[in-house]
């Protein structure tokens, strides 16, 4: 289960709803991926996954009605508090942590289970919030290699 900090329309209106199904599923890892959002309405299957809008009222019963098998909220701010207030037991919560801007780091951040860090510099923010250090990890970005390559011509660098 994901709780992305953005609508997924957001990503396709962009032209990048195809990145997704890689995104949030890297390597066809789990069996299944839903999203579960306030920020969605209604329900469709696009990219590999079942979206599903749900008020924030909701977000708890729904949750607990689908049992995922962990819940992985995208960002430390509002994702973060939705997934941590309402969790359910027995439904370990996740939360990435992408940017080392305090506005971005809620303190609710600290109930998480587990809190994936895109840096050491992300991670020492996010241990200066009260999260214990043994329940981080720093998991950087991944990069798309058949997008960006090394550089072979230094001097292309500079041209551009």
């Amino acid at each position: 289960m994901v709780v992305p900090s953005d609508a997924i329309a957001s990503y396709e209106e962009k032209g990048r709803g195809a990145l997704l199904r890689d995104y949030y599923n890297p390597g066809g890892f789990f069996d299944e991926v839903t999203v579960l959002s306030p920020r969605e309405s209604g329900e469709r299957e696009a990219h590999g996954m079942r979206i599903v809008g749900v008020p924030e009222r909701e977000f708890r019963r729904r949750l607990a009605a689908l049992r995922p098998s962990v819940v992985r909220a995208y960002g430390g701010y509002w994702a973060a508090d939705l997934c941590c207030r309402e969790r359910v037991p027995g439904i370990p919560v996740v939360v990435s942590v992408h940017d080392p801007n305090p506005v971005l780091m809620r303190p609710a951040i600290r109930y998480a289970d587990r809190v994936l860090c895109t840096s050491a510099h992300v991670r020492d923010r996010v241990v200066g919030l009260g999260v214990r250090p043994e329940r981080t990890r720093v998991l950087p970005n991944r990069i798309d290699l058949g997008v960006f390559r090394p550089v072979a011509d230094p001097e292309a660098v500079v041209r551009r």
